[in-house]
């Protein structure tokens, strides 16, 4: 019941749940249990909702049928509008009886980057129905001169307010001394 193969293949996800598309060099699907391993050179477009897109690469992933959720693993980079985000693994949680993305937990050596900061973590999180990501495990953001470091930063509406738990914040003196 398994299918294989060492070819570029290409995926397509139904169109009512919105754009899905994925490519990869190698594939392997265990019909029991309804996972499908996509081996190297990992490619996505998903839909975040009806006028945003995603695009996903990676080193390998792995789809989980059954809760349509899916694994990036290594060289994981997401470009969400103007946000870059890599890491080692990503996972993609999807809300079934929404019918939509509900979030992504990236993890490893995290960094995102947009036109204003640059922020560094061991964890993201991104909150696709609130625009909202959620830094923890040593996060720091950058912003201007200024370095903010806490337990926990949150990008709040797509990155436009800084939020930040039990902050150290490091700011460049006016004067400069």
């Amino acid at each position: 019941h398994d299918l294989t193969t060492d070819d570029f293949i290409s995926v397509t996800g139904p169109k009512s749940e919105g754009l899905f598309e994925m490519t990869a060099k190698g594939f392997s699907a265990d019909m029991k249990t309804n996972i499908m391993n996509l081996k190297q050179d990992v490619k996505a477009i998903r839909a975040v909702n009806p006028n945003k897109e995603m695009n996903i690469q990676s080193d390998r992933a792995q789809i989980l049928g059954k809760t349509n959720s899916a694994h990036f693993q290594k060289d994981v980079q997401v470009d969400l509008e103007s946000v870059r985000m890599t890491g080692n693994m990503a996972d993609f949680i999807y809300d079934q009886s929404k019918k939509a993305l509900k979030s992504m937990l990236m993890q490893g050596d995290v960094r995102v980057t947009d036109q204003q900061h640059f922020a560094s973590s061991d964890r993201a999180q991104v909150l696709f129905d609130k625009n909202e990501f959620v830094l923890s495990g040593n996060p720091k953001v950058i912003q201007n001169d200024n370095e903010l470091r806490g337990e926990e930063i949150r990008l709040i509406n797509g990155g436009k307010e800084v939020k930040v738990l039990r902050a150290r914040a490091k700011v460049e003196n006016e004067g400069g001394t």
